[in-house]
């Protein structure tokens, strides 16, 4: 082989100015790789000299006696004389290949080059020519110049050569820390400020965080507190170094939830208590806290901020690991303001995945773009253990010389040297797109839409019965034992919590939770209650509206009303009716179709549909809203050369009616029939059967809710893309300029999309009316045109063909109405009732603020002094709450979500005075 005496690189550019930075894959691993492999100290030291480069466009420099690199994507593009002029130069050509172990390898170089050289000051040279190219990157790129004394620094680099050749180690670091010095200050010339480096380790789910910890360079961990506890568990000696680093500051794990829930589907209450649950464990488990919150499944809302300060965090992660979509931001460091006007500062960068070369080969220019713009650098560079590219240890090895890119910082030193940009962004609910059914789709998950209505159904009694635990100890129940049973009430919203993800998980938790309540209280549903019901025994209302009910004794029938949070007996309630003297519940109109009416609205049902045609109120003109059954089916075409998606929807057609009227009380139409597919590509001139339906609407004297229950008997399932092929209940309503809103953990958020999740309501809002859709849990809803709202009911994978909702007529308050319809009353015997004071229990002035939380407050010696009050605004407007209690208040206190007192409140006798703002959640303590 011909002796050579220098190196040369060709690359497919003219200049570094327009450096193929956008490569990918093997192209940008060949080029990086092309480029460090002529920096071996062999030969730097045999060639008296640092690589150069060359177009592959044109050769324009010397080629005698050189050892030639070609990276792979420069295969096609040679000039065609080139391999016959470098033969007649004395050149060799290394053969091309994908990376630096590959090149060193091929016998040209390795003949070259002394194996026996210290490995560590090998790479050491390595990361030297990558920092070299960076660094001319960065500056010729967006600088268009560069100052460094190039004779200098290959006087230099060759000296380091040397050094290694002859295996003196300590000359060797001691030259090569000259050279990265040089680089060092010609990035000062241009960006004297210091970048910061994230290393986010993401935690698997199994727990095993392999040799990851053993990497001596500041590591921050993510994952969940349940992942924490598997490494506790099967991994002891990883936590135990866990710990140990947690002590000495080199690694952090950042604060994330206990189990990462699908945020949207579920309530704020599950959000917090899952967050409260994973600092917990952190606690127990490493005996320290990270106040940096950090999630890796999508679980980003517009309420974490306020959540996060409330528990004491100071920063979090703005950032989206596993599906889904976040809003773009002003900056990768922003000042987050959730929808009350909480600020918390955050990471909103793209996080850089440390396992790719792609996001290494212009790290040089995202790194100056950065510092151009934002006079600051933070970069977050992500990966799972051990999985990582040679180019993330390239730039660890460069840290140990200089913080020429950066220094890797912990998520703690993040937060004490974050910049404050002065401004805040501010995201609605909106703005988060979820990737929940899709996600159940990709996975096969069991039922992906009716478990949310057993999710829901299941916590609103937790809550209901936490309630009247909380009201019975304000009572002062001796007989009750409050402190233990809400104990047991929080373990089992624990398990539901880390049950929702599986349907059967979830089923056997609901079925517990069921077992639990009947052993402590008998519950029921707004309906009739029959003469079993002893008078002396007591009703508890957990909600905060009303409660109505047709006391059914013989033939006579009772009005019942049971305020919010309060008990009475039936032996206390006044008559309000016998007969009621208004016209029937259920009538017929001209044309002999059944008609459903009461004192709020009437409902005229199709004959041909067997859905609403019209729902009317008295005295006022114009449908609020119609109502079918439909299936969408879609089906792939091209059109014009191009894919296109085309969808149809099934035909509602009634095969026969049954109506039935509970006196002049309650009124039911049942109507069957079938969902016709109008296939056009169908041979049949006939529609074909794709589903059968029963449906079964109800209205009540002295309520504004419609009830609706369907069963369904599908021929054919829906299959594919859930969002495309499912079976839905459509709303059709006139107005083309009504408001749609949705549930946002309790606050109603107007909604713009398409596509959208809302797991409690969907409030349809125009000038002179309200209709609220009441989903009980029923999560996933499509505006298939500018006047119509789909529900989804059933989906590929989704078992369930029995559904129940209800839709409400000018709710005060969809929030309000949402909660009441999923809360039961209970019927509390004697043992118990005795000590439950009859009349409300509590109250607010306002009905846009919810309770979602209410515990009994004891002291040392287990005697209830107080409660425990959590409040959400719903509605975005704010003002001065006064929540009323069944004694005179001693004290009471705002405080944070973890019982820290932040200010004393205003009392007067039974009052306690609290100002909040729009869309605020806050807690409150009333101390008596």
């Amino acid at each position: 082989m011909p002796k050579t005496d220098k190196s040369v690189v060709v690359l497919p550019c003219h200049a570094l100015e327009d450096f193929p930075i956008h490569e990918t894959g093997q192209n940008a691993d060949s080029l990086l790789a092309t480029w460090t492999a002529p920096w071996h100290p062999s030969l730097l030291a045999a060639h008296t000299s640092i690589p150069d480069w060359t177009s592959e466009d044109f050769i324009n420099i010397d080629l005698d006696h050189a050892l030639i690199f070609v990276p792979i994507n420069c295969n096609d593009d040679l000039p065609e004389d080139f391999d016959e002029a470098i033969k007649n130069q004395g050149s060799v050509m290394v053969p091309r290949a994908l990376t630096r172990e590959e090149i060193l390898c091929e016998p040209t170089v390795a003949a070259l080059i002394d194996q026996q050289l210290n490995s560590e000051s090998v790479n050491a040279f390595f990361a030297l020519g990558y920092a070299y190219l960076q660094i001319q990157l960065m500056t010729r790129q967006l600088r268009y110049s560069t100052t460094i004394d190039t004779d200098e620094f290959q006087r230099r680099v060759v000296e380091a050569a040397n050094q290694c050749v002859n295996k003196n180690n300590q000359g060797t670091q001691s030259a090569l820390t000259s050279c990265f010095d040089l680089l060092l200050e010609e990035r000062n010339n241009f960006y004297p400020t210091d970048p910061q480096l994230i290393q986010l380790v993401l935690a698997p789910p199994s727990g095993n965080l392999k040799g990851q910890l053993q990497i001596p360079v500041k590591t921050n961990l993510l994952g969940s507190g349940s992942i924490l506890k598997k490494i506790a568990s099967d991994f002891p000696d990883q936590l135990a170094i866990i710990k140990a680093r947690a002590i000495d500051k080199s690694l952090e794990m950042a604060s994330a939830p206990d189990v990462e829930l699908p945020i949207q589907l579920v309530g704020i209450e599950s959000v917090l208590n899952q967050l409260k649950l994973g600092l917990d464990t952190q606690t127990n488990l490493i005996e320290k806290t990270n106040q940096t919150f950090g999630s890796f499944r999508f679980g980003l809302t517009a309420h974490l901020p306020n959540l996060l300060e409330g528990l004491g965090q100071e920063s979090a992660l703005h950032v989206a690991f596993s599906g889904g979509k976040i809003p773009n931001t002003s900056a990768p460091v922003i000042n987050w303001q959730g929808l009350d006007g909480t600020n918390i500062r955050s990471y909103a960068g793209s996080p850089i995945d440390a396992a790719s070369p792609d996001s290494f080969l212009g790290l040089g220019v995202t790194i100056g773009e950065m510092l151009d713009g934002y006079h600051h650098c933070e970069l977050m560079l992500a990966h799972w253990p051990q999985r990582t590219c040679v180019w993330f240890d390239t730039l660890i090895q460069i840290e140990r010389f200089c913080p020429l890119f950066g220094r890797f910082v912990t998520l703690t030193e993040f937060t004490e040297t974050i910049h404050d940009s002065g401004f805040s962004d501010t995201f609605l609910p909106d703005d988060y797109q979820f990737p929940y059914l899709e996600e159940a789709h990709k996975n096969n998950d069991v039922n992906p839409i009716s478990k949310w209505q057993l999710f829901w159904s299941s916590f609103s009694r937790l809550r209901c019965l936490q309630a009247f635990t909380t009201s019975a100890a304000v009572s002062c129940n001796q007989t009750l034992p409050a402190p233990e049973l809400l104990r047991q009430i929080g373990v089992l919203q624990d398990r539901l919590e880390s049950s929702c993800n599986a349907f059967d998980s979830l089923k056997s938790a609901a079925d517990e939770i069921a077992g639990f309540m009947g052993d402590v209280v008998t519950d029921f549903e707004s309906g009739s209650l029959d003469g079993t019901i002893n008078s002396e025994q007591k009703l508890y209302n957990p909600s905060q509206s009303k409660k109505c009910f047709q006391h059914v004794t013989d033939s006579s029938g009772t009005s019942i009303q049971i305020p919010p949070l309060a008990s009475v007996t039936l032996a206390e309630l006044p008559t309000d009716f016998v007969e009621p003297k208004d016209p029937a519940v259920l009538d017929a109109n001209a044309d002999g179709l059944p008609i459903l009416r009461n004192e709020f609205f009437e409902i005229l049902v199709d004959g041909l549909t067997g859905g609403i045609r019209s729902v009317n109120r008295p005295n006022k003109k114009g449908n609020l809203f119609s109502q079918q059954i439909a299936g969408r089916i879609s089906r792939e075409a091209v059109q014009h050369g191009h894919p296109r998606q085309h969808s149809r929807y099934t035909t509602m057609q009634v095969d026969e009616f049954y109506t039935h009227a509970d006196s002049n009380r309650r009124g039911q139409i049942r109507s069957k029939g079938q969902l016709l597919d109008n296939n056009p590509a169908s041979d049949s001139a006939n529609p074909i059967p794709f589903a059968h339906f029963d449906q079964t609407i109800t209205v009540e004297r002295g309520s504004n809710r419609i009830r609706f229950d369907i069963s369904l008997q599908t021929i054919e399932t829906p299959i594919g893309n859930p969002w495309r092929n499912y079976i839905g209940n459509r709303i059709a309503w006139a107005n083309e300029d009504a408001q749609v809103f949705r549930s946002d953990h309790e606050v109603a958020d107007q909604v713009y999309r398409e596509k959208f999740v809302s797991p409690q309501f969907v409030e349809i809002n125009s000038d002179d009316a309200k209709v609220t859709i009441l989903t009980g849990g029923l999560p996933y809803h499509r505006r298939s045109s500018r006047r119509m709202l789909d529900t989804l009911l059933v989906c590929e994978n989704e078992s369930q063909r029995h559904f129940t909702f209800a839709i409400e007529i000018d709710a005060r308050t969809s929030t309000g109405a949402a909660k009441d319809y999923l809360a039961p009353c209970f019927v509390v015997d004697s043992s118990t009732s005795e000590s439950l004071s009859t009349g409300w229990i509590f109250h607010l002035n306002y009905k846009n603020v919810v309770v979602t939380f209410m515990e009994p407050v004891f002291n040392e010696r287990q005697e209830h002094i107080g409660v425990c009050m959590r409040l959400q605004e719903t509605e975005g407007r704010g003002g001065e709450l006064r929540i009323r209690g069944p004694y005179n208040i001693s004290k009471a206190v705002r405080c944070n979500f973890r019982g820290t007192e932040l200010s004393e409140l205003k009392t007067e006798a039974n009052a306690a005075i609290c100002n909040f703002l729009a869309h605020q959640f806050f807690q409150v303590n009333i101390y008596w």
